[in-house]
């Protein structure tokens, strides 16, 4: 279409008439296209002409636009015309159109808006060009359909619209927007827009670069960036294929190059459109861990359970795509660390490769590690092979696989997962615990420091749905004894709040060894007992229901101090020293028959028992024989768990006398009787 034509088209061309001859053109419900317009009326006597109520099916109402023609002398000129544009509850719009022979300009003046027609050397050609258009402009209507309850910014653009292609640039800047259910939002947002559309050759060049702002979409946050991230894309379909072939490449500085050469992508013209038309590379040139995991990806690992990593090192690799799955990849990872900011896990200076066949979902994972801790335990160097198949079993390459722990080690002789990636997962292991100094393990967990070694060996696992499950017993050697632990489970290993649930059974424990690791006395014999229903909770006891006594099937020599005896006297509730007034003080040790001790533990509360109920509300502890005969009755029924522990450890660690944990019930006597 000529520019002349569209002139006369518009109105806007060059119009005179005799101003003596006064007429007027209306007319209402005018329709050109999918524009509505209620009412058309030019008028000759104002050279105005009014277009009210214009709308759109797709846009909604969009106002009302006056123009008006500049009198020269006895003439009406259109050269020069003022507008007007009412806007749905909106402050008016003004701003001016001149015509000449090099084309059209149309100005408005709040948004510094301007769009000019003009005749080019290959054709006419459209630019449009607004320095300040308000993001709240959209009209509410369309607001609402994107389930927006704010919008707010601005927007600036430069385009350029010719028979042979389309270019633009554009600015947005202080984008801010939230929706109803709070699920995505953004604040001061600042990007930069280019694009560049050919028709003939069917080529797309498009890049946004973003500068600033903060976003959340659903779980993942992305908070401002350090320096600008620009996604770039060069795109084109030639005539004789059917679909798009594209390269895209992310950077952000020196730390993050993600390049992707797709010679597949979906028509998303196309109602018909999936992720199966997808067919590509991705190559992974740089992606420094420390520097782009703050990027949004802790928000991801945080939504899983895993948001306190800190992570160095870098990745790099090539990750192929066909038919939207995942197909021959790649990754390498190059001296990454993997702190944990609640000190459940670390693995220092990681390397390795993981491979993908694609197609057969078989995997290898070759990984090594120079330091590494696991719920304050001390890992030392290692390194493991996995593999996958198409049955989706991963199983251990070359057992077995040694992984030091403190001055001992695991050796894992068999781990099988068959259907790890269903609820039907079924993990088999076959795990040696290398004896570990007691000592050790005790100060790896904040325990008072204990004797003795502890070793074992577990199998039967099975892992299905975060939780870790132990069919068959473990057993572990313990204080020249043994403790069997049955029906354990583990939920959320390394997650938040880990949980453990079991039942442990101790069999002949050397109390001399036992007492050893504290300084509250000594005693000889042997022990056995059990402590069912356990449950940790941060690896905190919770709940348990335990019992302490006298192995009746050994015959060692059983004998306690005079310190224990104090010290037993105190937490029970009878009060520390009792024997140092009394002629029994040259005693060093007394022999006794038999020893019993249980707690019921429940909201931090531990319900105390003996060997036997007592007359005046008391409970057998420890019963004498021979001379001199020491009895030891607790009366203490009700103990603060925390407060017991918080004792009995600085006892161990620093030989403090012991105090009651409660205060003792007014009822309650002396705990020794003779």
């Amino acid at each position: 279409m000529s520019i002349r034509l569209a002139s006369l088209i518009l109105l806007l061309g060059y119009a005179t008439m005799s101003s003596a001859l006064e007429w007027r053109i209306q007319a209402n419900q005018v329709q050109v296209l999918d524009v509505q317009v209620d009412k058309l009326q030019l008028d000759s006597d104002a050279a105005r002409l009014l277009l009210e109520q214009i709308s759109h099916p797709s846009i909604g109402v969009i106002g009302s636009l006056e123009a008006r023609c500049s009198p020269v002398g006895r003439l009406v000129s259109c050269d020069e015309a003022t507008l007007a544009w009412q806007r749905p509850n909106q402050e008016l719009v003004t701003g001016t159109l001149s015509i000449d022979e090099s084309g059209l300009d149309i100005q408005l003046a709040d948004s510094s808006l301007r769009a000019t027609l003009q005749e080019g050397s290959s054709g006419p050609f459209v630019s449009l060009q607004f320095e300040e258009w308000m993001m709240e402009w959209l009209p509410e209507q369309h607001q609402r359909a994107l389930g927006l309850t704010q919008l707010e910014g601005r927007i600036g653009i430069d385009s350029r619209i010719a028979d042979d292609e389309l270019s633009f640039e554009a600015t947005v800047a202080s984008l801010s927007f939230d929706t109803e259910n709070g699920a995505a939002a953004a604040a001061n947002i600042e990007l930069n827009l280019s694009g560049l559309y050919r028709p003939a050759t069917r080529s797309i060049e498009a890049a946004v670069q973003w500068v600033d702002g903060e976003a959340l979409l659903g779980p993942v946050y992305l908070p401002p960036p350090p320096v600008p991230v620009t996604l770039s894309l060069k795109s084109d379909r030639p005539s004789n294929r059917t679909h798009w072939e594209s390269q895209l490449q992310l950077v952000a500085g020196d730390f993050m190059r993600l390049r992707a050469v797709m010679d597949r992508l979906p028509d998303l013209t196309s109602a018909e459109h999936t992720l199966a038309a997808i067919s590509g590379q991705i190559d992974l040139d740089r992606l420094d861990l420390a520097s782009v995991w703050p990027m949004g990806l802790n928000s991801v690992a945080d939504w899983l359970g895993f948001g306190r990593i800190e992570p160095a090192g870098s990745i790099t690799g090539q990750i192929k795509l066909l038919d939207g799955q995942i197909g021959a990849s790649s990754l390498k990872l190059d001296h990454v660390d993997l702190l944990d900011a609640r000190d459940q896990f670390s693995v220092i200076d990681l390397a390795g490769q993981v491979s993908y066949s694609g197609g057969s979902e078989q995997f290898d994972v070759m990984l090594s590690w120079q330091d590494a801790a696991l719920l304050n335990l001390e890992l030392g160097p290692s390194q493991i092979t996995l593999s996958g198949d198409e049955a989706g079993r991963i199983a251990l390459n070359n057992p077995p696989f040694r992984l030091p722990v403190l001055d001992g080690a695991l050796l894992v002789h068999q781990l099988e997962w068959s259907n790890w990636a269903s609820d039907r997962s079924d993990l088999k292991v076959d795990i040696e615990l290398e004896p570990i100094q007691l000592v050790a393990l005790s100060r790896a967990f904040g325990w008072p420091d204990l004797g003795g070694t502890v070793s074992g060996r577990l199998a039967d696992a099975h892992w299905n749905q975060g939780v870790l499950r132990f069919d068959g017993g473990i057993l572990v050697d313990l204080f020249s004894g043994r403790l069997t632990v049955n029906q354990l489970q583990i939920e959320r290993p390394l997650g938040p709040l880990p949980a453990l649930a079991g039942d442990i059974r101790f069999d002949q424990l050397d109390l001399y060894e036992l007492t050893g690791a504290f300084d509250i006395g000594s005693m000889q014999g042997r022990m056995s007992g059990y402590m069912n229903g356990l449950r940790l909770l941060n690896w905190q006891p919770v709940a348990f229901d335990a019992w302490f006594a006298t192995d009746a099937k050994t015959s060692s020599k059983r004998r306690i101090s005079q310190q224990a005896v104090d010290s037993i006297s105190s937490l029970s509730g009878g009060g520390g020293a009792v024997l140092s007034n009394t002629v029994l003080r040259v005693f060093e040790d007394f022999p006794y028959a038999r020893v019993g001790i249980g707690c019921r533990l429940s909201e931090t509360i531990c319900q105390m028992r003996g060997l036997e109920e007592r007359d005046n509300g008391g409970y057998l502890i420890v019963e004498g024989r021979g001379l001199p005969n020491l009895n030891i009755i607790g009366y203490q029924r009700r103990v603060d768990w925390q407060r017991l522990m918080s004792h009995i450890q600085s006892a161990a660690q620093g030989g403090v006398s012991l105090e009651p944990p409660m205060q003792q019930p007014e009822s309650g006597g002396n705990d020794e009787t003779l």
